[in-house]
């Protein structure tokens, strides 16, 4: 009983901590999206660049770039290029094209907090990696979610929660999650398709935040030029991307078929599952369809990379 009653307790703190920890991030990051999205309203200054270089910080390096301006009668110094992610200093292009873009005694319009000129900026507006984050919160806040399910299930329904008197014992979340494979079949079946669904949702959505990133703007420009067969580069990346993507939920959803037997099958250590992948048909029968999709999947993915590979290459990007 004691036992029980201290895994609700760790589980509610638990799942608690996680969905804060991620209600936090989608708060922290909102606020600097806001912020950056209000920098385009600030009033303007003229200013000057007084130092334009590179900078070594562990092993990446930065561009440097130090202006000043001034706002009635009082001189101000400045580093801040824009609004980048966890205040790096940076700015939209890559490092090398940032510093060209201002020389030394480059004349600047500069972008001050009008409640505190001190805070400048040369590029205003949302800088595109500030939607990354967004991304992270979604682990923390789903994980929350489902520890307090867990709490709360085990809390309705105690140890006769799969009917009879069986003990339910859940001593993890993946415990939890085995206890899945005894549903009934089109209970499962939903299940890995939702699983499959919100698995290609979250790729896809990490494919578009990044097309708009800077520098991946800056790549796909080089790579197949502004207006490649006279359609805008963003629109162009976006359809070629979504069409070599479109195989890819099928790819997921047949590997969740075979994730779900795997689990079945008491193969938890993903280091074997390469192996269990081929031979699974073997095993399943039923799986045969699924087993070669996925090793077709993973060919594709492959092919897909060896030719941007090489394409870049034949370019020098």
């Amino acid at each position: 009983m004691l036992k029980s009653i201290l895994e609700l307790l760790i589980g509610l703190v638990a799942g608690l901590a996680f969905l804060l920890g991620g209600i936090w991030i989608f708060a922290w990051d909102f606020a600097k999206i806001q912020r950056a999205s209000d920098s385009k309203d600030w009033p303007q200054a003229d200013g000057v660049v007084t130092v334009s270089k590179y900078v070594q910080k562990g092993r990446e390096t930065w561009p440097y770039i130090e202006y000043t301006y001034t706002v009635t009668g009082v001189r101000y110094t400045s580093q801040q290029i824009s609004f980048d992610l966890f205040n790096k200093p940076g700015g939209k292009g890559r490092v090398q094209s940032i510093v060209e873009r201002y020389p030394v005694g480059q004349a600047v319009t500069v972008y001050y907090d009008p409640n505190n000129p001190a805070i400048a900026i040369l590029e205003p507006g949302d800088y595109s990696p500030f939607y990354v984050p967004l991304l992270l919160a979604v682990v923390p806040t789903i994980g929350g979610l489902l520890m307090l399910w867990v709490v709360a299930y085990r809390l309705a329904y105690g140890n006769k929660a799969r009917g009879g008197n069986r003990r339910r014992d859940w001593k993890s979340i993946g415990k939890f999650l085995d206890s899945h494979h005894e549903l009934p079949r089109n209970m499962a079946l939903r299940m890995q398709f939702a699983v499959a669904g919100l698995t290609s949702i979250v790729i896809y959505t990490i494919f578009v935040l990044v097309s708009f990133e800077s520098s991946a703007r800056e790549v796909a420009v080089q790579a197949f030029g502004p207006r490649p067969l006279a359609i805008p580069n963003i629109f162009f990346v976006m359809g070629l991307g979504t069409l070599l993507f479109l195989p890819v939920p099928w790819i997921i959803w047949h590997l969740t078929r075979v994730s779900w037997q795997a689990r079945k099958d008491a193969l938890h250590s993903p280091l074997f599952f390469l192996i269990y992948l081929c031979t699974v048909g073997k095993q399943h029968p039923e799986l045969q369809r699924s087993q070669w999709i996925c090793v077709g999947g993973i060919g594709y993915f492959f092919a897909v990379a060896a030719s941007w590979i090489v394409y870049a290459s034949i370019l020098g990007i």
